[in-house]
C-alpha cells in the first residue's frame, strides 16, 4: 500500500500565499532481465530483481510578492531502499567469458535523495504587449548510504546515483502583441542547463562525468483567428556536447552528442 498526506496552510497576508508540508510512499516494481550471460561472468547473472521502495518527505512555500510576481520554493529528501541499478557482468573478450559483458539490473542497496528548488514566475505588460518570464533552479544530490555486501560490482558507498545534475536551470521568456486588429505577434525564447551529475553507477572503474549543458531555443510567430504560424530554432548557439561517453579503462571510445541547431516552420489550427 501507497499512501500521500499533505497538509497546508494559507498565511495571513495581504497577497495570497501558503506553506505546505507533504509526506508520501511509492514504489518501482521489479522485473525480469531479458538478457543472457556467461556462466563465467565474475558477477553472476541475476535473472529477475524486485521492487524499490521510496519514502519521500517535502515542505515548501507558494505566494505572491506581487499581483503579478509568483514564487514557489520547496525543500525535499527521500529515502529509497532496495533502489534498483544497473551493473555489469564483468564479462570481457580477455576473461574466461571471451565475449563483452552484459549489463543487467539489480537492487543495489539504499539511497537518500535531498534538494531545493525555486521558481518565480512574473507577467508584465509592456509597449501594449504581454511579457511572461519564468525562471527556475534547483540543486540536488542523491547517494547511496548502503550496498549489500553479497555481490560484487554494486556501486560505491557515498557514490552520486547516476544521471542527476547537481545544478538544473532554465528560463523562459515569451512576449505577445497585437499587430493589428485579429492579428497577434509572439516570440519565444527558452533556456534550459546544468551543472555536475555522473553519467553512470560508480563502481570500481572511474566515474565518468556529465558535461555541463547549456541549451538556447527560440520561436516566432503570428495568430489569427484560430490558426498560428510560427518559425522555430533549437540549440540557437549550435553547442556541441556529448551526453553519452563510452569509455574504457579510462581512455574515450566514443560519445554520443546533443543535436545540432536546427530550424524548423509549423502551423497550428485549433478546432
Amino acid at each position: 500500500m501507497n499512501y500521500t498526506v499533505t497538509g497546508s496552510y494559507n498565511l495571513p497576508t495581504r497577497l495570497p500565499s501558503m506553506i505546505y508540508a507533504k509526506v508520501g510512499t511509492g514504489y518501482r516494481a521489479g522485473g525480469v532481465n531479458a538478457r543472457v550471460s556467461s556462466p563465467f561472468a565474475p558477477n553472476p547473472f541475476r535473472p529477475t530483481y524486485g521492487n524499490e521502495d521510496t519514502t519521500s518527505y517535502e515542505v515548501g512555500y507558494k505566494g505572491n510578492l506581487a499581483p503579478n510576481i509568483f514564487v514557489r520554493l520547496a525543500a525535499y529528501a527521500s529515502r529509497t531502499e532496495d533502489a534498483i541499478t544497473s551493473i555489469n557482468d564483468g564479462c570481457t573478450v580477455l576473461n574466461a567469458c571471451g565475449k563483452a559483458g552484459t549489463v543487467f539490473n539489480i537492487n543495489g542497496g539504499t539511497v537518500h535523495a535531498r534538494g531545493v528548488e525555486g521558481a518565480v514566475d512574473g507577467r508584465f505588460r509592456v509597449a501594449d504587449g504581454l511579457l511572461n518570464v519564468s525562471l527556475n533552479a534547483a540543486r540536488q544530490r542523491a547517494r547511496y548510504v548502503s550496498t549489500p555486501n553479497d555481490y560484487s560490482g554494486l556501486p560505491l558507498v557515498d557514490s552520486s546515483v547516476a544521471q542527476i545534475p547537481k545544478w538544473t536551470m532554465s528560463a523562459q521568456v515569451s512576449y505577445r502583441r497585437e499587430i493589428v486588429a485579429g492579428l497577434d505577434g509572439f516570440a519565444n525564447l527558452t533556456y534550459s542547463g546544468q551543472r555536475g551529475g555522473v553519467q553512470d553507477t560508480v563502481t570500481a572503474a572511474p566515474a565518468i562525468y556529465l558535461n555541463d549543458l547549456d541549451t538556447l531555443s527560440a520561436r516566432v510567430g503570428v495568430s489569427f483567428a484560430r490558426v498560428e504560424l510560427a518559425g522555430f530554432v533549437t540549440n540557437l548557439t549550435d553547442e556541441e556536447v556529448a551526453l553519452l561517453q563510452f569509455q574504457s579503462n579510462g581512455e574515450p571510445l566514443a560519445n554520443r552528442y546533443n543535436q545540432p541547431r536546427t530550424f524548423g516552420v509549423n502551423v497550428t489550427y485549433r478546432w
